[in-house]
């Protein structure tokens, strides 16, 4: 652990050295056509999934934001990211790329091109906006479209392309065309060929979102997705079309999201792909003057399994952009590798903040959470994978620090021959400068 004690005490000094730089400057900045900004984060991680597969770790990403504003409808931003990792104890190779292709992220790691993007505000003098280049996407709950590199584990999830967006008065109309390589062809720094997603994709569609009332919103949705993963013999292309229902339950402190979606094309051009997903979600949120503001969520997820007796490919397919910590706890992730796929989630959370600050802002927030997880298309054994129980603590001292404490215990059912049970634990520091 002397490695976690020394980059711990590296981050600190960093923060040390960077926040009286950071605040003196923000007057200037309010007046100035230049924004600067960053953030380290650091993560000690403790996870023990099944098949004893046990690992001890640290995790440290650095990101540097700078932007630049031609006028007040033209802007140019780009950020910088790091990210590395330091094993104490692991069953794979703590060392970067050698002869036998091992790698497992050490420091320095790769420096990389997080965010590359020119956006354009009310173009031709109308409610459109269009961002050009490398991004961050977010469609709806993120159910389909949120994750671009899914396979850098937590360090990016950015998409390169072109999205317009058209806001009405009651409608927002979102046409999008992103693309995006197996491999990050602008590595910096130190490029490690590191695969970011499988295969080269192409997505391409049209988000539209109308707003009828506070009870009654909606999404519709048609994309159209090309992969070209032939190292996988997974190509895909396929069709997205999708509607969400959202809004608050008349005078009540209940809001609803209903959303359903289907992927339907062709695998390696001779599979039939017809997979589908459904999101259902029911939310509390106190209405009272109480500063604690409790709120509970039901919530429903269905992930289509492949039927192995059948020709066609039924598995929903995530790694468009499904593929990371939906609900938070990396636990799942680590033991699917982000595969949601072939899952009935049957998931209620909670939070409360336990302190908060003179203005009524949080300073302590616990969040707990169970899952109980069924397959859609069981194993031999059976199709209940198991109960998941989770548990966050926030604590946030300023507004440029956030501290976490994040635990799950995977409570393993007879879907699994071993039926291994599995634990993860995770402290969080976030500064922000």
């Amino acid at each position: 652990m002397k490695s976690c004690f020394y980059s711990w005490t590296m981050v600190v000094l960093t923060a040390c050295l960077l926040a009286p730089r950071a605040f003196a400057q923000d007057a200037e900045e309010a007046e100035s056509k230049w924004s600067f900004g960053g953030d380290v984060r650091l993560r000690l991680t403790h996870v023990d999934v099944q098949n004893s597969q046990k690992d001890n770790y640290i995790r440290v990403r650095e990101r540097l934001r700078v932007g630049y504003a031609f006028t007040d409808d033209v802007r140019f931003d780009l950020q910088l990211t790091n990210k590395w990792r330091e094993y104490s104890t692991s069953a794979r190779d703590p060392n970067n790329p050698d002869d036998s292709g091992a790698y497992n992220y050490k420091f320095p790691d790769e420096l990389i091109l997080d965010r590359f993007r020119l956006t354009l505000s009310n173009v031709g003098d109308l409610p459109l906006d269009i961002v050009i280049g490398r991004q961050e996407v977010i469609l709806g709950n993120g159910m389909l479209i949120l994750e671009g590199t899914p396979m850098d584990v937590g360090r990016t999830i950015y998409y390169d392309g072109v999205v317009m967006r058209y806001r009405g008065e009651a409608d927002t109309t979102t046409l999008l065309y992103l693309y995006n390589r197996e491999l990050d062809d602008f590595v910096l720094l130190h490029d490690q060929d590191r695969q970011l997603r499988p295969g080269e994709w192409q997505i391409a569609g049209a988000y539209w979102t109308h707003c009828f009332d506070a009870s009654f919103n909606t999404d519709i949705y048609l994309l159209y997705a090309d992969v070209n993963d032939t190292d996988n013999s997974s190509d895909l292309e396929a069709f997205i079309p999708g509607v969400r229902l959202f809004g608050a339950i008349g005078d009540s402190p209940f809001r609803y999201s209903l959303e359903a979606a289907t992927q339907r094309g062709e695998m390696e051009g001779t599979v039939d792909v017809e997979t589908w997903i459904i999101d259902a979600r029911l939310d509390y949120f106190s209405k009272t003057e109480s500063s604690y503001k409790p709120h509970v969520q039901l919530q429903y997820t269905y992930f289509s399994g492949d039927d192995a007796s059948s020709s066609d490919y039924e598995g929903f397919y995530p790694w468009l952009g499904s593929a990371y910590p939906i609900y938070r706890e990396e636990l799942y992730l680590h033991m699917t590798r982000g595969n949601w796929t072939n899952l009935h989630q049957y998931r209620i959370a909670g939070d409360v903040n336990l302190l908060v600050d003179a203005q009524d802002k949080p300073l302590l927030k616990y969040t707990a959470q169970y899952h109980y997880l069924m397959a859609d298309e069981g194993s031999a054994f059976g199709d209940e994978y198991g109960h998941l129980y989770s548990m966050f603590l926030d604590y946030y001292p300023t507004k440029n620090l956030i501290f976490r404490l994040e635990g799950s215990y995977f409570d393993a059912g007879d879907y699994y021959a071993q039926g291994d049970n599995a634990e993860w634990v995770r402290f969080e520091t976030v500064f922000t400068f």
